[in-house]
């Protein structure tokens, strides 16, 4: 099976799991989903990130969610999103239950998925049921510290320049929260280390 084939598959499991887990699931969600278990919960999908005006992004993830669209493993509709700041027109990504894909390609994929899962369901568990602007300000504090390197008494300075949409009051509860997330990443791996093979 190609690693195109394999990703497309792993984020299929993805987006089912994180659609029963947050209000709703799209673009910017799984962004942000992807980014956090890769980076904060060391889970190699292969995708590479940089800055972009909606916090760290992936060119790579967003082909393989476009190609996963044509090759009906998923789908996505545009919906009404109601948020206490706004309310929006969002995509929203669901599983397409008869993709006809082969068992032997389904046996293969488990395998790995159940390396992924239990930091999926970590994850999923730390952040709770937030919104995509709460993934995408978490991701957000995160890149800038630990892949900018700016240092913490710059932080808010330099994300209130890049999102002036969050307040002070956001940003600290975001930090907060994104401590969470680490030590529950640091805990889902020491447990994952001490499970016995």
């Amino acid at each position: 099976m190609s690693d195109l084939s394999f990703r497309l598959l792993i984020l299929r499991k993805l987006i089912r799991m994180g659609g029963e887990g947050l209000h709703w699931l799209g673009n910017i969600a799984i962004q942000k989903l992807v980014y956090l278990l890769e980076n904060v919960y060391k889970v190699d999908l292969g995708y590479t990130y940089g800055l972009h005006h909606l916090g760290p992004y992936s060119f790579e993830l967003a082909g393989d969610l476009s190609l996963g669209e044509q090759a009906d493993l998923w789908r996505s509709k545009t919906i009404q999103v109601e948020s206490p700041f706004k309310s929006y027109h969002g995509m929203q990504y669901e599983i397409c239950e008869d993709s006809g894909i082969p068992y032997e390609i389904r046996a293969d994929v488990q395998g790995r998925w159940e390396q992924v899962e239990p930091a999926m369901k970590a994850l999923l568990s730390a952040i709770g049921r937030c919104t995509g602007r709460d993934l995408e300000l978490y991701a957000t504090i995160h890149y800038l510290r630990t892949v900018q390197d700016v240092p913490e008494e710059d932080l808010w300075d330099v994300l209130h320049i890049l999102k002036p949409k969050y307040s002070l009051d956001e940003f600290d509860k975001g930090k907060e929260k994104l401590k969470v997330i680490e030590n529950d990443a640091k805990a889902h791996f020491t447990a994952a280390q001490s499970t016995p093979v």
